[in-house]
């Protein structure tokens, strides 16, 4: 079968794949020779409902040509397999023709269709190290995703990763050109909207997130993206460039657009918006779910302290104008606040700008080098640090109160 690869992916599969990766890139796989996809689609199911499923295959799976890589999974903490992990396998080959297996890889054909499904069992095999979470669930699925884009069963380069809680727009395939130069692409979003509790706490919980993005981008920052594992595509050579996706119980999603940047441009779409289900979740440490839970505790959650003062990001537009400069001008000299030098010198950027210097003799390249150092994560760390100085978090009252807010929500989804 003719390969659609370059040698960095070939190295990928070879060197940092996952086992699964390396079930489809032996050469006595056997894979049916009729099974080829204009699309992968990855999503992560630990206790999922199947309902999921009969939504995709409504509205994709019957209509477009689609490989459905559903990693079941759940911690290893867990003495038996979670039942509702059960009745989603259950689901899903009940639905499809099997036709393909081998160790913990199932692959069933939808009926009347050019879709497929291929489970991964994660759950009563091998269940996944507690540490390593959703992040190890995600880089399984796409490694096999781009162990089959190698070997030409996936035509597109461009690997959907997403959540079994998201309403995927019609276009959401289309909206990516195969030959898209971007390295990922991060869909808008949008939460369902209701008047309940859950509901008004998520919302308010994303007018943060907004508020966090549009900062960054106020503040010129090339990191001013979201970062939500349910609205990611990734090309599969910066993929494979990055070495994929994080092993970790949360934040992998953060941790793979930083690389990212790093090797090339993460672009924001303008639509079509995915819709995700408001719900109540537990399954990862931190992020949407646990920030939701914390908001329903408290009396008003419109009082709670969770929005950035606007401050913070016009400390970091001050710094990330002035940072060219510090080719030739030392911090205490540069035209910043007391607390961003702080914040700066405790991020260790004195000895970056050192290295810098003594490796980057042109302005341009300097400015590179530095601004790949100072990356979303030093990004984030430099925003904690000024909050730890004075420039605490403020409640949304407070945040209009300032005449600023998140940008409105995305437009409704397409039916």
């Amino acid at each position: 079968m003719p390969t659609a690869t370059k040698p960095v992916i070939e190295q990928y599969l070879n060197r940092y794949a996952e086992v699964e990766a390396g079930l489809l890139t032996a050469g006595d796989t056997n894979w049916p020779g009729e099974c080829q996809f204009a699309h992968a689609l990855i999503i992560p199911a630990y206790r999922e409902p199947s309902e999921f499923f009969a939504r995709l295959v409504r509205q994709h799976l019957r209509r477009e040509s689609v490989l459905l890589i559903a990693v079941i999974n759940q911690p290893d903490s867990l003495d038996t397999p979670d039942t509702a992990n059960d009745r989603l396998l259950q689901t899903l080959q009940n639905n499809s023709r099997g036709i393909w297996q081998k160790e913990n890889l199932w692959l069933g054909k939808l009926v009347d269709s050019n879709s497929a499904v291929l489970i991964v069992d994660r759950f009563s095999k091998r269940p996944i190290p507690r540490r390593q979470g959703v992040g190890l669930a995600r880089k399984i699925g796409t490694d096999l995703a781009l162990a089959l884009y190698h070997r030409a069963i996936i035509k597109s380069p461009w690997l959907y990763a997403s959540d079994a809680d998201t309403l995927l727009p019609n276009r959401y395939f289309s909206t990516l050109d195969e030959h898209s130069p971007w390295a990922a692409a991060v869909y808008p979003y949008r939460h369902e909207c209701s008047d309940d509790a859950l509901s008004q706490a998520t919302l308010l919980y994303e007018q943060r997130l907004k508020q966090y993005v549009d900062g960054l981008a106020l503040a010129g920052s090339p990191y001013a993206y979201h970062t939500l594992g349910s609205t990611i595509a990734v090309q599969a050579e910066a993929y494979a460039k990055v070495r994929g996706f994080p092993k970790r119980n949360g934040g992998e999603d953060f941790h793979l657009l930083n690389k990212l940047a790093k090797v090339g441009r993460i672009i924001s779409l303008e639509a079509p918006p995915i819709q995700i289900q408001i719900r109540d979740s537990d399954r990862v440490p931190f992020g949407t779910g646990p920030a939701v839970s914390q908001l329903l505790k408290e009396a008003d959650p419109q009082q709670a302290r969770i929005f950035y003062h606007p401050r913070v990001f016009a400390e970091l537009k001050d710094w990330l104008d002035a940072l060219p400069s510090s080719q030739t001008t030392d911090l205490s000299e540069m035209p910043l606040s007391r607390r961003s030098i702080t914040a700066l010198r405790n991020l260790g950027t004195e000895t970056a700008v050192t290295r810098a210097r003594r490796t980057s003799n042109h302005p341009d390249t300097y400015a590179r080098h530095l601004n790949n150092w100072f990356d979303a994560l030093k990004t984030l760390r430099f925003i904690h640090n000024l909050q730890e100085q004075g420039l605490g978090n403020i409640t949304f009252a407070q945040l209009k109160a300032h005449g600023l807010s998140a940008r409105t929500p995305n437009p409704p989804v397409e039916g």
